[in-house]
């Protein structure tokens, strides 16, 4: 329903990655289009066949569905992104949702009594570590929901203790948490 088949050399694009789902989809923007606001209707024809057949819902709720599912998940709402030929939607993983699928991974692989004396940020900057060592300090300060200033002196310390260490350079290099 959300292709838009007058342009056969783009087809919509998910993709997968360690800290989120991406979806790219090719479009033009109608004209007075206010994101959120407007509604309407790309493949009129198709629309009106999966309203019939009980598979589409009502036209232009899909930001807000999208919106309503994040929020009950606890997750956060998904980013949209608008182009001149191209929209982005991205999905990011909760907070909670990281620390649970890396809470053994931190204490478990650290030496015993590291995780001893950290404050709540610096565990929090090594789950994230953990499940995504290509995490940037300014997706660590959207997930942690503190400033990068706060987060570069939470690595600070993490780097003095021998904790954390950033391997290559700011941009194309990783993070390793130390054994």
């Amino acid at each position: 329903m959300h292709k838009y088949y007058p342009e056969p050399c783009h087809n919509n694009i998910l993709a997968i990655f360690p800290d989120r789902i991406e979806i790219e989809d090719y479009w033009i923007k109608p004209k007075d289009f206010v994101l959120g606001e407007t509604k309407f209707r790309r493949n009129p024809i198709i629309t009106d066949l999966f309203i019939r057949i009980a598979f589409g819902e009502k036209m232009g709720s899909g930001i807000m569905r999208m919106n309503k599912i994040c929020e009950k998940e606890n997750a956060p709402k998904p980013e949209i992104k608008i182009r001149e030929n191209y929209f982005y939607v991205t999905f990011r993983q909760s907070y909670e949702y990281l620390e649970f699928i890396s809470r053994e991974n931190v204490e478990s692989r650290l030496v015993e009594g590291l995780v001893e004396g950290l404050v709540e940020n610096q565990k929090k900057i090594l789950t994230l570590v953990r499940t995504n060592p290509y995490v940037s300090k300014k997706e660590m300060s959207e997930n942690i929901g503190i400033s990068t200033t706060a987060i570069d002196k939470n690595i600070s310390s993490l780097k003095k203790k021998g904790i954390l260490k950033r391997i290559g350079p700011a941009k194309g290099g990783y993070w390793e948490v130390v054994k």
